[in-house]
């Protein structure tokens, strides 16, 4: 079939109106292609619906709550934009949001007059041109025998794709003969892609990717699952302002502008460790005592949208009240919540999640101002591009941090330049210059004879941030082993926040606080203080979290020996403080992004027994524990139906039997009895 226009729909939602349009749109001359009428008894459908929007002349997606949800139709619709086929966007039943591929396309509304809407699509489809074929695109499928390997490259913004979605179309094109895959992430126009996801289900993608193609070796996942905290002291804030806000007078003004002008929603784009969060936190800190109003803040991250709602709803006491709404009022009631505890600004401080962040938007009064944090671009927001650090100001950062040993300007400036001017770069040779007495040219000449090249780190391999792995590996160098080997450490772990004795439990020292004050010295990792309730009682103790860029240092040096071991460490550490208390949940909180990715990665690792003792320790046992108590819902379910799975594979069907029971009680338990049964 040539000319073809295909219809992308989902059955539960979609099927008729799907029919209508196809029978509709053929009466009137054009050539459809619809799955039941077009797909012959016996042929591969995953194959022939590939063939099939490579080679149409127009791609209608018929915009449904089922096609948004659904893992095909989305995959359908990112072939159609990897295909560069003509996409046509039919409005046909009400969602929260548009899927991102199509959210600023125009659409052909059928929610009310149907026979009008058709009749404007065929205009638009006649209008296009004819295509002759694409019968080359047909042929990287159909003579695989004549080549020795195929290979296909994919540009595409990845930073919207969730993992289901992404997997499912690898292993498509695996399954019709496709060898190597090279994904080239628009995003970010790195070569090597980078995918956010939450950590309780990125382990266990890549290992599958890994298994199919080799290619994909190099994949990254960040891992984000936090809470919201409500700030109503400017002080409180002031932690997360550190150094690398120095200078940014310019962007501060330029910024807090445009959150009282009339349309208060802000994107803060720049690359890691350019000074985003703690620019955010001033302008934040300046709210607070400039408009008397609180602000909601977020590290988001790569949540998922319920996850998010979630983490907004928690410090208002509502996070169960959130997990047991219904998709289509979740952001109604983080309205509400904004609107009753006088929140001036929410915060969404890194931000990967284009979906989530959209659907968030739609909870947050037109009159509270945003302020989003990412190193990508988004729809729908005023984009400030924050630049690195003025050279001027790059070098007054390094002279406050060493002030006695910027004896030449000029070689200083070139050190600060072959640092591009990165703030986070210039904190650390300021701060290592200090601790270590080193002069501007002598760290220079470390930097310059550095050997990076058999590092396998995205984000250092972008131009001009080349120099930032040299250093990091200069001031590792500079450090006692000790310290170094604490900072290594963090390879194992999935997350860069941790506690002090997590920590130290996984190197088996007695004491690691000297090594801590180390990497703090040197600014490579930052305390995050104890938490405490409001009667005084301890929340959280105390953490570390390395900055973003050295965790992902550590992570390039990490292996399936060293994560092994790591799960063993953090299930002992949870058995110690599994008893149901306060202070035991307290020492425990800050490390549950952690224990989530090392659930993950036993499960790839077919260590079925050790994902059960996670949801046994973390959910319950005899008793209730940490994710039930403190109402961690979404990240509960997500453990529960992984141990439920590894109770499958394992055979276990009592085990399974009783993992299932308690996913019906927790959805049971926020009001979701449908999905419990």
């Amino acid at each position: 079939m040539s000319n073809h226009v295909f219809i992308s729909y989902a059955r539960a939602d979609g099927a008729d109106f799907a029919r209508d349009l196809h029978d509709s749109l053929e009466d009137m001359g054009l050539n459809m292609w619809l799955d039941e009428e077009d797909i012959p008894i016996g042929a591969n459908w995953t194959l022939t619906i590939q063939r099939a929007i490579m080679t149409c002349r127009a791609f209608i997606f018929v915009i449904t709550p089922a096609s948004y949800e659904s893992k095909v139709c989305n995959l359908e619709l990112m072939q159609a934009s990897d295909s560069k086929v003509p996409i046509l966007p039919v409005y046909y039943k009400e969602v929260d949001v548009l899927p991102l591929l199509i959210n600023d396309s125009n659409y052909v509304d059928c929610r009310i007059n149907i026979s009008s809407g058709f009749r404007k699509l065929y205009k638009e489809i006649n209008e296009l041109p004819e295509i002759e074929a694409k019968q080359h695109k047909e042929n990287q499928l159909q003579k695989r025998e004549n080549k020795s390997r195929v290979q296909l490259t994919i540009e595409t913004d990845l930073s919207h794709i969730d993992d289901k979605v992404l997997q499912t179309n690898i292993a498509n094109f695996i399954a019709v003969g496709i060898d190597e895959i090279r994904i080239i992430d628009v995003s970010n126009k790195a070569d090597i892609v980078e995918v956010e996801l939450p950590s309780a289900r990125a382990n266990s993608f890549v290992e599958a990717i890994n298994k199919n193609t080799p290619q994909f070796s190099q994949l990254k996942f960040r891992k984000a699952i936090q809470l919201a905290k409500i700030f109503t002291v400017a002080e409180d804030i002031d932690e997360l302002a550190k150094t690398g806000l120095f200078g940014r007078e310019n962007e501060i003004t330029q910024i807090k502008t445009a959150l009282i002008g009339s349309s208060p929603k802000v994107l803060l784009q720049a690359f890691g460790g350019v000074g985003k969060t703690a620019l955010a936190a001033e302008i934040s800190a300046n709210w607070i005592d400039e408009h008397e109003q609180a602000v909601l803040w977020l590290r988001m991250g790569a949540s998922d949208n319920d996850a998010t709602f979630e983490a907004l709803a928690h410090p208002f006491g509502a996070s169960k009240l959130m997990a047991s709404t219904q998709a289509g009022g979740k952001a109604k009631v983080l309205r509400d919540l904004i609107k009753v505890h006088n929140i001036g600004l929410v915060v969404l401080d890194d931000c990967w999640n284009g979906n989530s962040l959209l659907a968030v938007q739609k909870g947050i009064p037109r009159n509270v101002p945003l302020l989003v944090t990412s190193r990508q671009d988004y729809p729908k927001l005023s984009i400030f591009n924050l630049p690195d650090l003025p050279t001027d100001d790059a070098l007054a950062l390094l002279k406050k941090l060493a002030p006695t040993l910027v004896h030449d300007e000029d070689i200083a400036r070139a050190l600060c330049a072959k640092l591009g001017n990165h703030a986070f770069a210039v904190e650390i040779a300021g701060r290592m210059m200090q601790a270590k007495n080193y002069t501007a040219q002598a760290l220079l000449n470390d930097i310059k004879n550095k050997d990076i090249t058999q590092l396998q780190v995205p984000l250092y391999q972008q131009t001009g941030r080349e120099s930032i792995a040299a250093l990091i590996e200069t001031t590792l160098d500079a450090l006692p082993n000790a310290a170094k080997n604490v900072f290594i450490a963090w390879r194992a772990f999935f997350s860069s926040h941790v506690t002090p004795e997590l920590l130290r439990i996984y190197l088996e020292k007695d004491d690691i606080e000297d090594d801590l004050n180390w990497l703090q010295q040197f600014g490579l990792a930052q305390r995050q203080q104890a938490q405490y309730t409001d009667d005084s009682r301890l929340w959280q103790v105390a953490s570390y979290r390395l900055h973003d860029l050295g965790f992902e240092y550590a992570q390039a040096q990490n292996n399936d020996n060293t994560s092994n071991r790591a799960v063993d460490t953090f299930l002992a550490h949870i058995e110690r403080y599994k008893q149901p208390s306060l202070e035991n949940f307290a020492a425990l909180d800050p490390n549950i992004d952690t224990y989530m990715g090392a659930s993950t990665f036993a499960m790839s690792q077919q260590r079925y027994r050790q994902v059960e003792d996670f949801v046994w320790n973390l959910y319950a046992n005899e008793t209730p524990q940490i994710l039930v108590y403190r109402s961690y819902n979404s990240l509960a379910l997500d453990l529960l139906q992984q141990a439920a799975s590894a109770a499958k594979e394992a055979s276990n069907q009592r085990n399974y039997g009783a993992h299932l029971g308690m996913i019906g009680l927790a959805y049971a338990s926020l009001g979701q009895y449908s999905a419990s049964h």
